[in-house]
């Protein structure tokens, strides 16, 4: 019998841990993560469009070191921002929400960081007009690190956290560094749904200069500047947490057509899948309670988790006390024993009666 009295308490004690959870059960770790992708060859806008969408052209800004600082159509630009005309680096054709591969055309104004010649580590701080879950922005003549200020980076925060980094590196590292020669060369890219291949040469060069989206011979280096990759970023957010301020930097940073949304976002089948960033952000926060609705006052009552750890305390105790009992009198009358056990079980019974009440009363006063 005592073994058995044993065994039930056990079980009782285990289950009473996993179901009641209010002995300080752990709960998992947030996933956190900014996944990048890369558009196909010659698209220059986002293919995100939807409610919580807004965007940023650079269209209205007249050039000139500066001229780009104060109100994006994403937000509040503050730094070193500088808007320039279309050129052999930058300045895309479409309109920024239009995501079709799209070459010819007159190209565009767009922004950059200062350039002077790789001696200063610019950067265009923006603050954002609301967090967000995905962020999209053309971005042209990109220049491997190279451990210089011609990096061009992009530092993402979360409230005050910086919680990710992404660098030129991590876009040249999938699509190269030069122009394959000859042109378009063999290696390929391959979209997130395994469904097309694109050659990695059609990401060098201007678009506005090609008349095909299937080229066969590269843009003139002149309008061109062929070396460098052309491509349109896109990142979303993975997880409890957004993102409400950019930190672009480089020396000569050029990039146009930011679209920012503040939905969360599924990736399109075109895209090509760049790198995963993981990141460590806050975790995620409750949210506030609605003002007009009552809440109970349960201050004075035990939590729910707390009566069952007691009660558990108390059990495993008597147990022991049971079986302690049990050998200091094996030599008195069957009649003796059969008295404690029945007072002792008569008191664990009150005992858990009582803490039945006081989790029924619980309950209805949540109600």
């Amino acid at each position: 019998m005592r073994s058995a009295i044993v065994r039930g308490l056990a079980a009782a004690a285990v289950s009473a841990i996993l179901i009641g959870g209010g002995v300080g059960a752990a709960q998992a770790a947030g996933s956190y993560s900014l996944d990048l992708y890369i558009s196909p060859p010659f698209v220059q806008g986002s293919a995100i469009n939807d409610g919580g969408t807004l965007s940023e052209d650079f269209n209205d800004f007249t050039p000139g070191i500066n001229e780009c600082n104060g109100p994006w159509g994403v937000g509040t630009a503050t730094g070193d921002c500088t808007a320039k005309l279309v050129g052999g680096a930058g300045g895309a054709t479409p309109i920024p929400t239009d995501p079709a591969p799209t070459v010819g055309g007159d190209g565009s104004n767009f922004a950059s960081t200062q350039w002077t010649g790789g001696g200063t580590l610019w950067a265009i701080d923006v603050a954002l007009t609301a967090p967000v879950k995905y962020i999209g922005f053309w971005w042209s003549a990109g220049n491997r690190s190279n451990g210089s200020s011609h990096t061009n980076e992009v530092l993402f925060y979360s409230g005050s956290t910086l919680v990710a980094t992404m660098r030129a590196d991590d876009v040249m590292d999938i699509v190269g560094d030069i122009m394959p020669a000859p042109f378009p060369g063999a290696a390929t890219l391959t979209s997130n749904d395994a469904g097309s291949t694109y050659p990695k040469g059609y990401y060098f060069g201007t678009p506005w200069k090609h008349a095909s989206v299937t080229p066969t011979s590269p843009v003139d280096l002149a309008w061109g500047n062929p070396p460098s990759p052309y491509v349109y970023l896109n990142l979303f957010v993975e997880g409890d947490f957004a993102i409400d301020r950019l930190v672009l930097r480089g020396d000569g940073f050029e990039f146009d057509n930011m679209v920012t949304s503040t939905n969360a976002q599924t990736v399109a089948g075109n895209l090509v899948f760049a790198k995963n960033i993981t990141v460590t952000a806050p975790p995620p926060v409750d949210p506030p309670v609605d003002p007009g609705t009552p809440v109970a006052d349960n201050s004075g009552l035990p939590d729910t988790g707390l009566v069952w750890a007691s009660f558990i305390g108390v059990a495993l105790v008597g147990g022991l006390m049971f079986l302690a009992a049990g050998g200091a009198f094996r030599g008195r009358t069957r009649l003796h024993q059969v008295g404690i056990d029945v007072q002792v079980r008569e008191k664990l019974d009150a005992l858990a009666s009582s803490f039945e009440r006081m989790d029924r009363l619980r309950r209805r006063r949540r109600k």
